[in-house]
């Protein structure tokens, strides 16, 4: 400090003027030892003359000297919050560093969906307490869902009733697919994804948990309803949640909250086709009987209690009474439309898998990527949110219905492989005669159908056993990692935790009887 030759670089050396533009780009590069860059240190005001006095060895911070030249600030700026309560904030290498030690230093479950959520709830909160969306930000939804080529028709009739953001996940054999939808403008976002004509073919391949995933990673809003693309909204759904965010803010800001969307059907007998054969569902004469029955579907709560008392709408896939049995359509048909919603208190089994609203953050369980084709793929999610502190809720009045279409060739293989399997172990894994109807009907179909359509049906029986196996797979990591639902306060519980064995063999007598 005492020395008169000043402390700088070749400049300085040279004996001219070192400019401000270089000392910030010096300084930015290399920091002294002491904290302060050697050229900022020869222009920091001093402390007799102001801040207009002359050069000084006085050391200032880089703030003050960047203020003094009206440069920007080479400092990291204030830390601003989110939307999204499971991200941290925008603050550049520094925080993901500090990210970094804050990582779960576990190995892999072998499940990517639930690494991938244990990652986000391990990350240090915004604030101290609880997570919750931060109150400036707006509560919005968009439509999420994936279909086929063959379905894109359905998108202008969802867009009549959802006047909001669409976004679809399609899964073609061929790069260009049908044109968009005139009726729905610019809302609706496609993401497209091609795949060999051989692999389009095995509908056990059908990447469905992938098109999910890639479908909300293109979600905008704060929340997102998922749904298959032949479950159509009605048209005051969007109106309702809109309302209903204005009503309850609080609900929608709880990130671990699912808004249960009821789910109904339309059975009746059709000549449309919604298969994957391109000649059945592109032909003049079917997409005539699907623009019929499009028409006749519900929009309205009236117009369901009115398809509900002809005997064309039930709940959706009634004869599985585990997958909605817990939204309660008794009670939901007796909620009033300014109500509110109504909480689900306890499951009535754990194959619930509802058609949910959710806040889209970071800590959201993806859709786990593993399951293909049919089976499983959408309850592993479901019963994910539940072992990870999801709750449930049910909106009033408002719904969904399956467009009415026959059984894919997916789920006929499915419910096939399934009967197969529970008459006969040992199926899967042998060809030897076991003596069993099932079997015996196996056989018969083997000896009359080509080669070809033998493998198949070994690929259909190979498929359902891989899922099963998967999904248990699943269960057991879930039950590792989370906890069983039972031994913590903030799951949901099965309904039947509280009774007796007893009990519930007298409660299963009498519903039989």
């Amino acid at each position: 400090a005492s020395s008169s030759r000043p402390a700088g670089g070749s400049s300085a050396r040279r004996g001219t003027p070192c400019k401000a533009a270089s000392c910030g780009r010096r300084a930015s590069r290399r920091p002294s030892r002491r904290g302060t860059s050697r050229c900022a240190s020869r222009h920091a005001p001093s402390a007799a003359h102001g801040p207009a006095g002359p050069p000084s060895t006085t050391a200032t911070t880089t703030t003050g000297r960047h203020q003094q030249h009206g440069l920007l600030s080479l400092r990291r700026p204030p830390k601003t919050t989110t939307c999204d309560p499971f991200v941290a904030v925008d603050g550049g290498a520094e925080d993901e560093h500090d990210q970094k030690l804050h990582r779960v230093a576990t190995p892999p479950s072998g499940f990517a969906s639930i690494d991938a959520h244990r990652q986000a709830v391990a990350a240090p909160p915004q604030t101290p307490g609880r997570r919750l969306l931060p109150v400036a930000c707006p509560i919005n939804f968009t439509l999420a869902t994936q279909a086929t080529p063959e379905r894109l028709w359905m998108l202008k009739w969802i867009c009549r009733r959802w006047p909001g953001p669409v976004v679809i996940a399609v899964y073609t054999s061929r790069v260009k697919i049908v044109p968009k939808e005139p009726e729905c403008g610019d809302r609706v976002d496609y993401r497209v994804v091609a795949a060999p004509a051989d692999v389009f073919a095995r509908h056990s391949a059908y990447p469905v948990n992938r098109l999910r995933n890639l479908a909300v990673e293109r979600v905008k809003t704060s929340h997102f309803l998922l749904c298959d693309v032949d479950l159509w909204p009605d048209a005051s759904l969007l109106r309702r949640l809109d309302a209903l965010a204005a009503a309850s803010p609080d609900l929608f800001r709880d990130p671990q909250r699912a808004v249960v969307v009821p789910a109904f059907a339309r059975e009746v007998k059709t000549e449309c086709s919604s298969s994957t054969a391109a000649s059945d569902s592109l032909s003049a004469y079917r997409m005539r009987e699907c623009e019929i029955e499009a028409a006749r579907m519900p929009a309205s709560f009236a117009q369901l209690k009115e398809c509900i008392m002809r005997k064309e709408c039930h709940i959706f896939d009634r004869y599985n009474q585990d997958g909605h049995g817990t939204t309660d359509y008794k009670a939901w048909l007796r909620q009033d439309a300014t109500s509110g919603v109504r909480d689900v208190k306890c499951f009535l089994s754990n194959r619930y898998e509802p058609y949910v609203v959710l806040a889209k953050t970071a800590a959201l369980p993806r859709f786990e990527e593993q399951f293909t084709g049919y089976g499983k793929n959408k309850i592993q999610n479901l019963v994910h949110l539940r072992y990870a502190g999801w709750h449930f809720s049910v909106l009033p009045r408002s719904f969904l219905t399956h467009f009415p279409h026959h059984k894919s060739a997916a789920r006929m293989a499915w419910e096939s492989n399934g009967r197969k399997l529970s008459e006969s172990s040992s199926i899967a894994a042998s060809s030897t005669p076991s003596g069993t109807a099932g079997a015996s009907r196996s056989r018969t179909l083997t000896r009359s159908s080509p080669t070809t359509t033998a493998r198949s049906k070994d690929a259909d029986v190979e498929h359902r056993t891989k899922m099963d196996k998967l999904y248990r797979r699943f269960l057991d990591t879930l039950i590792d990692v989370y906890g069983s639902p039972g031994d913590r306060t903030d799951a949901t519980l099965l309904c039947s935790s509280a009774v007796q064995p007893s009990s519930r063999r007298r409660r299963r007598r009498r519903k039989s009887v």
